[in-house]
């Protein structure tokens, strides 16, 4: 990422993705059609009640991208301490996972948290739960890294659950999805 201010020809600030760092996969997954129409008419509502909760870019939504990040040293993977969760931007909603989880969850409007009672974010921790099984997998089948520090990322649920009673419900989702 380069960034340049006042129309500068160098850039100001460059930053780049530390892969010798960092082990990061990303998945995709097509949204059901059952729920592109529910989440158009949950769009179609609020421009009639004025209430503005889910972004009028995720009308037809097609598919939905996750993320997952941890630290890596050589043949270990590190957990990442404090994770919290990201819709693009960094929530502070912490879910009490080890490894760092991108979504297209809906963030509240300051952006600090992710909405709780929209159908979209639930259905969303469901795949993002199906694509961390795919994570888990994709490094065993790697065979660069030893297998107790890969399993070391899969979370405690009842403890992520009681610890992080607020996201209780969306952290159920994501172990249904891994579960499966």
């Amino acid at each position: 990422v380069k960034v340049y201010h006042s129309n500068s020809d160098t850039p100001d600030i460059i930053r780049a993705k530390d892969s010798e760092s960092w082990q990061v996969n990303s998945y995709v997954e097509e949204i059901s059609e059952e729920m592109r129409e529910s989440i158009n008419s949950e769009i179609d509502k609020q421009e009639e009640d004025g209430t503005f909760k889910i972004p009028s870019k995720y009308y037809n939504f097609q598919k939905t991208a996750v993320s997952f990040a941890c630290q890596r040293d050589g043949v270990n993977l590190k957990e990442v301490k404090d994770a919290n969760l990201y819709c693009y931007l960094p929530t502070k909603a912490m879910w009490g996972f080890d490894f760092l989880m991108n979504t297209d969850m809906i963030p509240t409007g300051p952006r600090d948290d992710i909405e709780m009672d929209i159908n979209i974010n639930s259905e969303i921790a469901e795949i993002a739960g199906r694509k961390f099984f795919l994570w888990i997998k994709d490094l065993l089948k790697t065979r660069t890294y030893k297998i107790n520090t890969i399993f070391k990322l899969i979370p405690n649920f009842d403890d992520c659950k009681e610890k992080n009673n607020k996201y209780k419900l969306l952290i159920n989702q994501f172990q249904i999805g891994f579960e499966d």
